[in-house]
């Protein structure tokens, strides 16, 4: 009944890598990188439907006007908003006027917005180089129903129910709880004054 081991963690199974899902956000909060000053908003994805329901996979998003975030991750910011609020329906890529809803929003305003809202996403696993901690879920693209997203398909195929999700991969990947990045031009409201 009782053993050294009881209590002790166990690795739980990882997402397969490739997965695809519907998640809901949950912003957590707006945070200060600790390196630059940039802001960034912690999200909460967690998947809706199939056999991960309810799991968890942890991602951040920066704030893509501020300037103490560099040009790389803001432009990875504007990519990953604007796939999440396509998929979500805020933004319709046959109706350009949708994607100037926060024109002269601030961060505040557009983290408000996606909090709540399903998304979808395709998963991977982050391993971990540096022995620090296990490896863990992550997301890999941030599907969109728009053509021009570069995941449109995988969002096709979510959309008609295919995860994406091997049974040889469901079998090998094992590591640690879940935890989530995506690329696009910059869309109007990001050219307006905060």
């Amino acid at each position: 009944m009782f053993s050294p081991t009881s209590g002790a963690s166990q690795q739980a199974t990882l997402i397969p890598a490739g997965t695809l899902a519907f998640a809901n956000v949950t912003v957590q909060e707006l945070k200060k990188s600790q390196s630059t000053g940039g802001e960034y908003a912690s999200l909460e994805l967690t998947i809706t439907d199939g056999e991960f329901a309810n799991r968890k996979v942890f991602e951040m998003v920066c704030n893509p006007k501020d300037e103490k975030n560099s040009e790389g991750w803001r432009k990875m910011g504007i990519a990953n908003l604007t796939r999440m609020f396509e998929a979500a329906g805020v933004f319709k890529h046959d109706d350009p006027s949708t994607y100037e809803k926060f024109n002269g929003k601030d961060f505040v305003a557009i983290c408000q917005e996606l909090d709540g809202k399903r998304i979808a996403i395709k998963i991977k696993i982050e391993k971990d180089k540096e022995g620090t901690h296990p490896d863990r879920n992550k997301v890999a693209d941030y599907l969109s129903p728009n053509p021009n997203s570069g995941s449109n398909r995988s969002y096709q195929k979510l959309t008609e129910g295919n995860t994406g999700a091997s049974a040889a991969a469901r079998t090998s990947a094992f590591g640690s709880a879940p935890a989530a990045s995506g690329g696009g031009s910059a869309p109007s409201w990001l050219n307006q004054p905060r």
